[in-house]
């Protein structure tokens, strides 16, 4: 991307590039909105291996 060429292993300041859009902090609405719009029960392929375990751990 231009972007990338244009930054390249400089910081922004440094590349003289600014956000198109300033950041903002969420709300806590905003949040517990998106939370409610990802899919139930979701667990990304990737991370099986380290969350899920078919077997009950002994204590």
């Amino acid at each position: 991307a231009p972007c990338n060429m244009k930054k390249g292993g400089r910081t922004p300041e440094q590349a003289r590039m600014a956000p198109i859009v300033k950041p903002i902090r969420p709300t806590n609405w905003q949040l517990q909105e998106r939370g409610r719009a990802f899919p139930p029960n979701y667990l990304h392929e990737t991370w099986r291996d380290w969350l899920y375990w078919d077997v009950e751990l002994e204590a």
